[in-house]
């Protein structure tokens, strides 16, 4: 039983390293390829034939879905988070106002 425990707290241990050297950039993480090196965040969405499905996410303002979506398009987990939650207060705010391109009249 103490051996197992000490396995399990030598992969915790292991685990919290790697964390800590992604967050400091010192590893890359493999799930982040650099395909999309350079790219905005919206260029990423449209290279990756996610636009409407966020736009749709963005209109539900369904922020786990968004988030869902950025880490498809390889935006990093902190960077997705932020950008979903900044979107979906946006729209809240937006909401009461005329779409974009809508005439009176």
């Amino acid at each position: 039983m103490l051996v197992i425990a000490c396995i399990i707290a030598m992969l915790l241990l292991v685990v919290f390293h790697l964390q800590r050297a992604a967050e400091r950039k010192q590893i890359r993480p493999a799930l982040f390829k650099p395909k999309y090196t350079g790219m905005s965040t919206r260029e990423r969405l449209c290279a990756a034939g996610l636009a409407k499905e966020f736009e749709a996410a963005v209109q539900d303002r369904d922020v786990e879905s968004m988030v869902t979506i950025l880490l498809q398009a390889e935006v990093a987990y902190p960077e997705s988070r932020a950008i979903a939650e900044a979107v979906a207060q946006a729209s809240v705010q937006s909401s009461s106002e005329k779409p974009f391109g809508s005439e009176d009249g």
